[in-house]
């Protein structure tokens, strides 16, 4: 749909249409900023839901989950920060 800045490398871009998640990011960006799935873990060490950690060392982690995608938690150093971040535990 037209020119766009990348949030991560500050560098102009094209995109036929809007990015499918929201996030202005260049394939190169999008290529290393990975998105890993893991379980939120309950007090019975039962799963009990999902979120995501997304990041690179360059950029940093952050978190967040399908329902509230727009809500980042981070950034974080390392994935496992982010992780422990999202299980309730303080890094």
């Amino acid at each position: 749909m037209g020119e766009y800045i990348c949030i991560c490398c500050d560098e102009k871009f094209h995109l036929d249409e809007p990015p499918w998640d929201g996030f202005e990011m260049c394939d190169e960006c999008r290529e290393e900023n990975k998105e890993v799935t893991y379980s939120f873990i309950g007090d019975d060490n039962k799963p009990y839901g999902e979120f995501i950690v997304v990041g690179s060392h360059s950029t940093g982690y952050s978190w967040f989950n399908e329902e509230a995608a727009d809500i980042r938690h981070g950034p974080f150093t390392t994935e496992i920060q982010a992780y422990n971040n999202a299980q309730g535990y303080t890094t």
